[in-house]
């Protein structure tokens, strides 16, 4: 299939130039009335007649076979480090990183250094206060499609309050349980808001019949590590000890974005959450990531590809990437003077494969300084060759494909998408790079602000958001959930 020809096969977003991503979220309307879920349908026979089934239709893009041969190669051994290990109940587990941290302590930087940092950070959070209290006052007088059928809040964070999104045509006054995805927003730890995710966890709702709740946790610096991962974590439990909700607590998963990924694999680790009286997540999605804070953005930004040939920001070189140059103050406003940068609930990269749930996703941008530590983790939890950081994600020269995600075959196809399973364990780990997009492509007021200029990419951008979603909507329904 190629550009021009997307074909979605029945699925409910099928008219991207109308997309729910960036337009009017429009409801879904279900053809038949006596069963308002769009991807649940009643068996006729077998043992199994009388229960609800999921059916999905077909993804748009191809499916992701691995490479026999770069499953079969495993990376050398490496000496033990302080580094390379971590402390878990009072015993050193061995992690093989890709590279030793520059720093394994985290140091105080020079004053100098911390007043820019400080500086900086200030003033990117002082921009915002207008912006939030704007979108405060439109949304009370004007309210967005996409918005959430309840934002409550609970005692335990009074000030955090949560988004809670149900699918459109749920039957609010049903007693049916709703499988649930708990989303974390991102912004580096300092910025952001969990309203910032609205279009995507309105669309995932009502496209795959999914209870979305968008958590929420309080910002650098004056909330350092581990702070917003205590916020989440009280937020998660509330939201699963309160009754009113619909939550199948058998049928969850935990998804972030940015920093909100550090912080869902983060609470994946928690012994609340995996050993709790609640039954922990079946699966944690990670999309692009904060993930090692123990390389230098300097060597993050060269790991990613510089693609000259497309236009706007996506063509920008090594000097522009604006996400390596926001990685240092939000590194001082959230990492605590004297912590160990290899700790896995600060950095997940390190974080055994034992630790997590028993489905992890990964998802990445190619066009991302932190997509090559993203692809190392996945490595490292499959149990793959780990990448080495001469080994640049992606490939050199544009994708074929605009608007949907690449087919994962011919040259460097397996740095795009693969799948392992864990053996009898019944557990896995899928990595899905997405090509030719910038971090935060897949947010709707940061894709229309920071593409506004190309019109091409902003495109582009959209679409590969809806391809990925499928992509996860799929696997949550026949790999985690089945």
């Amino acid at each position: 299939m190629g550009p021009g020809r997307l074909d979605f096969n029945g699925n409910p977003l099928a008219e991207p130039q109308r997309s729910q991503l960036s337009a009017e979220a429009t409801p879904y309307q279900p053809q038949d009335a006596q069963n308002p879920y769009p991807y649940a349908q009643a068996t006729s026979v077998g043992p199994t007649a009388g229960q609800w089934v999921v059916n999905i239709p077909p993804t748009p893009s191809a499916a992701y076979v691995p490479d026999e041969e770069a499953t079969t190669r495993r990376a050398k051994p490496r000496s033990r480090s302080r580094a390379g290990s971590a402390r878990r109940g009072g015993a050193r587990q061995h992690i093989e990183p890709h590279h030793a941290p520059e720093r394994h302590e985290w140091d105080a930087p020079p004053v100098i250094e911390r007043a820019i940092h400080a500086a900086s950070v200030s003033m990117i959070q002082g921009l915002t206060v207008p912006v939030v209290l704007y979108r405060g006052l439109r949304d009370m007088y004007y309210p967005p499609p996409g918005r959430p059928d309840i934002i409550k809040a609970y005692p335990v964070r009074r000030r955090l309050p949560i988004r809670i999104f149900f699918p459109s045509h749920h039957d609010m006054t049903s007693p049916a349980l709703l499988p649930t995805l708990f989303t974390l927003h991102g912004g580096g730890f300092t910025v952001g808001g969990s309203a910032d995710d609205d279009i995507w966890n309105r669309t995932f709702a009502d496209a795959y019949t999914v209870l979305v709740i968008a958590l929420n946790y309080a910002k650098a610096p004056w909330a350092s590590f581990p702070h917003p991962l205590l916020d989440a974590e009280a937020l998660y439990h509330a939201v699963l000890n309160d009754e009113s909700l619909p939550v199948d607590r058998m049928r969850t998963a935990l998804c972030g974005f940015d920093a909100g990924a550090n912080l869902a694999l983060g609470l994946a680790q928690l012994p609340s959450v995996r050993t709790g009286s609640n039954p922990p997540p079946a699966a944690v999605i990670s999309v692009c990531g904060i993930l090692d804070f123990s390389a230098p953005a300097s060597r993050k930004g060269r790991t990613r590809p510089y693609k000259r040939q497309l236009r706007g920001p996506r063509g920008w070189g090594p000097g522009l990437d604006w996400m390596a140059r926001m990685l240092p103050s939000s590194a001082w406003s959230y990492i605590p003077y004297g912590h160990d940068v290899a700790d896995p609930l600060l950095s997940p990269a390190y974080a055994a494969r034992a630790d997590l749930p028993p489905h992890v996703f990964v998802v990445a941008a190619e066009l991302d300084c932190l997509a090559h530590e993203s692809w190392r983790a996945a490595s490292v939890w499959a149990g793959r060759a780990i990448p080495d950081t001469d080994v640049p994600v992606g490939r050199r020269g544009p994708s074929r494909w605009r608007g949907c995600l690449d087919d994962g075959t011919g040259e460097n196809g397996t740095k795009f998408g693969w799948s392992e399973t864990h053996g009898s364990s019944g557990g896995s780990t899928s990595w899905l790079l997405v090509p030719d997009v910038v971090h935060g492509f897949d947010s709707a007021g940061w894709r229309n602000k920071y593409l506004w200029g190309d019109e091409e990419a902003r495109m582009d951008a959209e679409m590969k958001t809806i391809a990925y979603q499928r992509e996860l909507a799929e696997w949550l329904w026949g790999v985690v959930w089945r």
